[in-house]
């Protein structure tokens, strides 16, 4: 600190005035605090977030006060309509329950005699086949969607060419060599009879 102070007073800069062009910058410098308190770094006890607004509450208070207004304001209109829905629901209900007393039962069978005859007609379900599609193959399911595919590139024009020619060109190198190899071995098996055969004649 005392470095830095050196420096701005060997430029003209006094105790008294502020830092920048207009002397218009802070006169104090900073000085660090320790923190004991619990809020975070920078909390302003006034901030709407911090623990002394409770904004949990605020909302709650502001959304009853909303509620009560507009129940205030629509008592009025609601009571009226009311009066007339609850004549005619009145009216609905009488209908609906003498029929509803016995709707929830279900007359299925008659006791005639000794026999009890069933007055139910019994639908016939009929049984249709299933339809079992064949699922297609890549080439008739490519045909059927005209060459398109799911590449993305593909609706542009951009074909997967390169890759399908390096796929190739590994599963010939693959087979080459693999073929390669069985001639190779068929070779030493058949030099290793002949050396048998020669070591067992002699």
């Amino acid at each position: 600190m005392e470095f830095a102070e050196r420096m701005l007073r060997k430029y003209g800069w006094d105790a008294d005035k502020g830092l920048g062009k207009d002397n218009q910058g802070m006169k104090t410098a900073l000085k660090p605090v320790l923190k004991f308190d619990t809020r975070g770094v920078g909390c302003n006890q006034k901030d709407e977030y911090s623990s002394e607004f409770k904004w949990w509450e605020y909302s709650y208070n502001r959304a009853a006060k909303k509620v009560s207004q507009s129940l205030e304001q629509s008592e009025g209109e609601e009571k009226k309509e009311k009066k007339r829905k609850h004549k005619e629901d009145n009216e609905e209900e009488k209908e609906s329950s003498k029929k509803s007393i016995y709707s929830r039962f279900e007359k299925s069978s008659v006791l005639m005699g000794n026999k009890e005859e069933s007055l139910r007609v019994e639908k016939e379900t009929d049984v249709t086949e299933i339809n079992t599609c064949s699922i297609p193959t890549d080439n008739e399911l490519l045909r059927i969607c005209g060459g398109r595919t799911a590449h993305k590139g593909a609706r542009h024009g951009i074909n997967m060419n390169g890759k399908l020619q390096r796929l190739q060109e590994q599963e010939e190198r693959i087979f080459s060599s693999s073929c390669e190899n069985l001639v190779e071995q068929i070779i030493e098996k058949k030099k290793k009879k002949k050396r048998k055969t020669i070591e067992t004649d002699e």
